[in-house]
């Protein structure tokens, strides 16, 4: 599948918007000099750059090739399946990231995506705790980031 530049560009372009609109309600963090909207704001404004020089690029020569081309398309089932459980997963993830906490949202996208990546269960299961676990400790320790745990509080 090809996707164009003249599509690219203004998802970019609105997606660093996104972000940067997200990020402003992140709240800030005592004794901290720079908030804890810095990164993503700096990540946002970054998009919105490569998205604008990237259009200007597309747009500013004729158009000689489709915006979508799936002539040539061919992914296994498997890819597909994968593709679908991602965008499906972090939609529903970000609805349900208040009530249901990020260690066991974290957990079931991972070992969901482990398998179907072809990862051996044992692999699945020691890897998959263990990497969210490291990645919650992380920000809510390290960075001090508040991560909503849900069900899982009783444990961390």
């Amino acid at each position: 599948m090809k996707l164009s530049e003249r599509l690219i560009a203004p998802g970019l372009i609105l997606f660093g918007g996104g972000v940067i609109f997200a990020s402003a309600g992140l709240p800030q963090v005592p004794g901290v000099r720079f908030g804890a909207d810095l990164m993503p704001s700096i990540t946002g404004g970054a998009l919105i750059l490569f998205g604008g020089m990237l259009g200007w690029q597309a747009w500013s020569k004729p158009m000689t090739e489709p915006l979508l081309d799936i002539s040539e398309w061919k992914v296994s089932t498997r890819k597909r399946v994968t593709a679908i459980w991602t965008i499906c997963a972090l939609l529903a993830g970000t609805l349900l990231f208040q009530s249901v906490g990020f260690p066991l949202i974290g957990l079931i996208f991972m070992a969901v995506l482990m398998v179907l990546m072809g990862a051996r269960p044992l692999t699945i299961a020691i890897v998959a705790p263990l990497f969210v676990l490291a990645l919650h400790l992380s920000f809510t320790r390290i960075m001090h980031v508040e991560l909503p745990v849900g069900p899982l509080g009783a444990f961390l």
